[in-house]
């Protein structure tokens, strides 16, 4: 007897309506909810932290108590080496920051595309898991390079601007969640290849290398993972 051919379940494009689960059927309050429990609780936190305290600096941190507050839960480079607790921990409180309006938009619409899409697909477990571990593995690796580059290039502008700047907000955990979302598609290219080129892109024109940089190690570190999540998940089904 013929093998018969196991057939991939998964749709090509792997977005999805806020408003819906994976048959694009309309979900009730309770459930959507419960379904997007990650997503919601992170942008009203993000949007409250506005609200109550204003835009965070990523240079001037002495201006105001609000700006020193929210720089010192903010990632900086130079931590990494001389104050490990502190940039360990700043991987959990500088995410729920942003630097301005645009940054917080970004985020935003970030989240209601691809965020909300992969944890209505693979749980809330998943996705806080992701987004967490991204920031921590892309902060690391970028702020290992920032020092070593300081180290071996002192009066290299853009180590120099490493070493005096900060970085807060959920992009990179958010680019994090896009390289996993793209192995919820059979194709996992369709979604990869336009967000790349749109990073490219922003890199050369909107942001810093360094930030742009942190992008890709994210989404570099979220393909990988999101593979083994995926391959874990279709086996629970």
């Amino acid at each position: 007897m013929a093998r018969q051919t196991e057939v991939d379940a998964r749709p090509i494009n792997p977005l999805l309506w806020p408003w819906q689960d994976e048959e694009h059927s309309n979900l009730a309050l309770k459930p959507w909810l419960i379904s997007r429990g990650f997503t919601l609780s992170f942008l009203a936190v993000s949007w409250l932290s506005i609200a109550i305290l204003g835009f965070g600096s990523s240079w001037n941190c002495s201006e105001s108590w609000q700006n020193e507050l929210i720089c010192s839960a903010a990632i900086y480079a130079n931590n990494i080496f001389t104050e490990p607790h502190a940039f360990i921990f700043s991987w959990f409180t500088g995410v729920w920051f942003s630097n301005g309006l645009d940054h917080i938009i970004y985020v935003t619409c970030g989240f209601v595309i691809f965020v909300q899409s992969y944890e209505r697909r693979m749980g809330i477990k998943n996705t806080v898991f992701l987004f967490f571990t991204g920031t921590a593995v892309a902060s690391s690796i970028i702020a290992v390079g920032i020092n070593y580059g300081y180290a071996a290039y002192p009066s290299d502008e853009l180590f120099i601007t490493g070493m005096s700047r900060n970085w807060m907000g959920g992009s990179v955990g958010m680019f994090t969640i896009i390289g996993a979302l793209s192995h919820c598609s059979r194709r996992p290219l369709v979604l990869l290849i336009p967000v790349i080129l749109f990073e490219i892109w922003n890199g050369q024109t909107n942001i810093s290398l360094l930030t742009s940089s942190a992008h890709m190690v994210a989404i570099t570190y979220g393909y990988a993972a999101g593979y083994y999540l995926q391959r874990n998940h279709a086996n629970q089904e």
